[in-house]
């Protein structure tokens, strides 16, 4: 069973995220068509269907056949796209994320959504003015924290960078899960209904949905105080011009990228230092 459908598109290699349907190009004495099509039977009644939305964009709105197709299926597949469970470590970088975000939005909630830059593909969790803040979580009995990467600690250009280090352990009564936190940020921006809709898309581009949440149970309170420290010249960090400096240009360009684990015991400030607030000032509006 399947579509045939003329297009002007020239025959080429297809590829659709369908293992099961067929899409291709075929030549007859009238020109180009394009096939849509399946050999498994048990396949027949839902691929009817698929066929009919397609039939219909071409025919009702004109979309050209091959994009026609394209679009059917991935609307299709979102549709039946499985939500997955964040790992633990996604769950903890997320929940000191959200931590953060409380706090600053205790202060201005807009602001603060408009801070929290990590989820739409920038390079650090947090901006406020010249000023970019990483939040690294862990459940360890100290500072030990995974840097992701080679720029992880890297500031952007012509801006400052401070690492925020948050030391959790599982709690009973007195902690709050994922959901929980998540819950508390919405009753934050539920007065503006534009913040509440950007952050609730910030969290399914995360990976978050409320569905999936409901297993994230586990809850969570400070082991240590909250620390802060300004990433310079001369902190703990693997950065691609240190690797250029110690091994050359044409080596290092070699090394593709690196993961470790940085331990930060002792050079942070922790509350209620005065510093810690000072760093955190362009982010929560401290007076230093």
């Amino acid at each position: 069973m399947g579509l045939r459908c003329r297009t002007v598109t020239p025959p080429r290699d297809v590829t659709l995220p369908l293992s099961a349907v067929d899409v291709s190009f075929r030549s007859d004495s009238e020109g180009s068509v394009v096939e849509c099509s399946t050999e498994n039977r048990v396949l027949f009644k839902p691929l009817y269907s698929l066929i009919q939305d397609i039939a219909d964009r071409i025919q009702l709105d004109r979309v050209p056949a091959l994009d026609a197709i394209r679009g059917a299926i991935d609307l299709w597949e979102l549709l039946l796209r499985r939500d997955e469970d964040l790992s633990l470590e996604r769950q903890i970088g997320l929940w000191g994320e959200l931590w953060f975000l409380e706090l600053a939005a205790n202060r201005n909630a807009g602001l603060a959504l408009t801070s929290w830059v990590g989820p739409r593909g920038e390079a650090h969790d947090f901006r406020g003015g010249n000023a970019e803040l990483e939040v690294k979580t862990t459940i360890g009995a100290s500072r030990v924290h995974t840097i992701n990467s080679l720029d992880q600690l890297v500031p952007s250009p012509g801006c400052s960078l401070i690492v925020l280090s948050l030391t959790l352990k599982r709690s009973g009564a007195a902690g709050i899960s994922l959901p929980g936190m998540v819950g508390r940020v919405r009753d934050m921006l539920e007065p503006g209904p534009d913040l509440l809709s950007a952050f609730n898309e910030r969290l399914h581009g995360i990976g978050y949905g409320d569905e999936s949440g409901t297993r994230y149970q586990d809850k969570y309170d400070f082991r240590l105080p909250p620390g802060a420290m300004l990433v310079t010249d001369g902190s703990p960090r693997v950065t691609r011009a240190l690797l250029d400096l110690g091994l050359g240009q044409s080596l290092s360009s070699r090394i593709l990228d690196v993961r470790y684990r940085l331990n930060l015991d002792g050079i942070v400030v922790e509350t209620p230092d005065p510093t810690y607030y000072s760093l955190l000032t362009p982010f929560l509006g401290y007076d230093s």
